[in-house]
C-alpha cells in the first residue's frame, strides 16, 4: 500500500465511483507538481456531495484501481449562501479562493447598475473553486451562480429570506440577525434606484459598521461571522 504522504485529494463534481478509472490531464498535472507522479501514491475522490472513495495508483500510470471498502459517507456543511456585484480583477480570484477555504457554499453573483464590472466566466470561477476546495480539503463543492440583476435572483428564490447592507443604514447588522437569511451586497457605487425597490418589498437593511468595505472585504467578513453561527 503506498505511503499515506505520497496521497492526493481531488473533486470530480458527480463523480460515478468505479472499481477502475483513469487519472484526469489536470489531476495528471498536479500530481507531477507535487513530483509524486512517479511514485505509488493514494488518490482519494471526492463526489462533491458528501460522498469519498479511495483509489491506488501505481507510478507514472494513469489507471487508478478502487481500494475494497474505502466508501465513506462525509458530514456535508451547513448551507452558507452569499450574494453580491462582482469585484474587479483578481480581487474575485481572492474573494472565491478564501470563501471556500472559511465554509461557503454558494457564491451567487448579480449585475447591478452600477456595477465596474459585469463580465463573468462561471468556468474559470469553478476551476478557482475547485483548486481552493482541494487545498482546504472541503466535504462539499461550492456552487457559483449569476444573475442578470438581484431583483431577478429574489424573483427566482422566493422561498428564501434576503436582506441589504448599506452603510448609511440606522441598524447594525448582528449574527443573530443573519440565521438563514441571504445577505446582498452591492456595488462599490452603491444600491442606486434599487435600494427603492429593496425596501418596497420589504427587506431589511443593515450596516456592518462605521467603515464603507469592498465588496470582498464584506463577502468575506460575512462568511466568517456566518460560519462560526452555524456550528
Amino acid at each position: 500500500m503506498p505511503d499515506k504522504e505520497n496521497s492526493f485529494l481531488t473533486f470530480r463534481k458527480n463523480f460515478q465511483f468505479l472499481k477502475n478509472s483513469k487519472l484526469l490531464e489536470t489531476e495528471i498535472a498536479h500530481l507531477k507538481s507535487l513530483r509524486i507522479f512517479n511514485q505509488d501514491k493514494i488518490i482519494e475522490i471526492r463526489d462533491g456531495n458528501g460522498q469519498s472513495v479511495f483509489y491506488k495508483s501505481n507510478a507514472n500510470s494513469k489507471d487508478i484501481e478502487l481500494i475494497s471498502g474505502s466508501e465513506k459517507s462525509l458530514e456535508i456543511e451547513s448551507s452558507l449562501i452569499l450574494s453580491g456585484a462582482i469585484p474587479k480583477g483578481n480581487r474575485l480570484d481572492w474573494l472565491l479562493q478564501k470563501g471556500t477555504e472559511i465554509g461557503v457554499t454558494e457564491f451567487w453573483f448579480c449585475n447591478f447598475p452600477r456595477s465596474t464590472r459585469m463580465e463573468f466566466s462561471i468556468d474559470r470561477a469553478e476551476r478557482i473553486i475547485l483548486e481552493a476546495a482541494v487545498q482546504s480539503k472541503r466535504v462539499s463543492l461550492p456552487v457559483c451562480k449569476l444573475y442578470d440583476n438581484p431583483l431577478s435572483m429574489i424573483k427566482q428564490n422566493r422561498d428564501l429570506e434576503f436582506y441589504f447592507l448599506d452603510p448609511k443604514a440606522k441598524e447594525r447588522l448582528e449574527p443573530m440577525k443573519m440565521k438563514g437569511k441571504i445577505p446582498i451586497i452591492g456595488p462599490e457605487g452603491g444600491f442606486g434606484e434599487l435600494k427603492e425597490n429593496f425596501e418596497e418589498m420589504g427587506l431589511e437593511q443593515y450596516k456592518l459598521g462605521q467603515s464603507v468595505l469592498r465588496i470582498e472585504t464584506a463577502f468575506i467578513f460575512l462568511s466568517s461571522v456566518l460560519s462560526l453561527s452555524n456550528q
